[in-house]
């Protein structure tokens, strides 16, 4: 099992953390840039005049490069083994996979036997509970707190979690591929892509909330698409567009496509 913390949507690493039988890596790592004040918050790790402390304590830290290096091979060391995570699919490893990019370091893919996501794990398994950050999973299944976001006390508690209330069966139906991961970043790549060109579209008193923007993003529209609709069809056009059926039965963006499609016609040029 594993825990990152980054500085945030960006790609500096300030903590890596990993755990596998009685092993134990944890690593704290010295960022390229200034760190967020919210993510110094969240984490209590700041790094001033050369000096890294969590929780106001100086701690020893290595660079960006020798951390990732360290990690890569605690991972390959290990004979198949299976990364696990809490929401890695989405955040943690597309961000390792650029960090790697970054300095030119060679991937685990070859040797991962296979990824498994607490998040989409105790989703799928205990969908009432409505949250599933993983404090709020220690506090409702375990009844304990600990020091979250701390990637070593996170990846210590996520583990007593996993084992506790899944069993081997369950977390085999939820693992997926090294190959899955790269089709997600390159979904994630494209939907970057595509929120470029709408968001001028999106904040206070515009067209688009960010979440509308994201979603319509995410289902492969971009501006020149919006456009398109609304000169072919106009906002009954646009609107049929965003209430598609999907393979999964849900609309491509909403099913309240004509409300949103209204917005975009007042400012799109068609």
């Amino acid at each position: 099992m594993f825990n990152i913390h980054f500085t945030g949507m960006t790609c500096d690493i300030l903590q890596i953390a990993a755990v596998a039988d009685d092993r134990v890596l944890n690593k704290y790592i010295i960022p390229s840039r200034p760190i967020p004040k919210a993510v110094q918050e969240l984490t209590r790790i700041t790094y001033s005049r050369g000096t890294l402390k969590s929780n106001g304590q100086a701690v020893e830290a290595v660079s960006q490069e020798e951390g990732i290096s360290e990690f890569i091979n605690f991972v390959c060391s290990m004979e198949k083994p299976i990364i696990v995570g809490h929401n890695i699919k989405a955040f943690d490893l597309p961000r390792l996979y650029d960090k790697c990019s970054d300095l030119e370091k060679v991937t685990f893919d070859t040797k991962v036997c296979a990824f498994l996501d607490t998040l989409m794990l105790f989703r799928g398994l205990y969908p009432d509970l409505g949250k599933h950050t993983q404090p709020f999973l220690i506090q409702s299944l375990l009844s304990e707190t600990y020091a979250a976001h701390n990637a070593l006390a996170d990846v210590q508690a996520l583990r007593k979690l996993v084992l506790k209330f899944t069993s081997q069966n369950q977390r085999k139906d939820y693992m997926y591929t090294p190959g899955d991961v790269m089709n997600q970043k390159d979904h994630d790549d494209v939907v970057a892509k595509n929120l470029v060109t709408i968001s001028h579209l999106v904040g206070k008193g515009r067209a688009l909330s960010t979440n509308m923007a994201h979603t319509i993003a995410a289902s492969g529209l971009r501006y020149s698409h919006i456009a398109l609709a609304l000169k072919r069809g106009g906002v009954d056009g646009l609107a049929k567009v965003f209430r598609e059926e999907t393979q999964n039965g849900n609309p491509r963006v909403t099913k309240k496509g004509k409300a949103v499609a209204k917005k975009l016609a007042e400012v799109v040029q068609v």
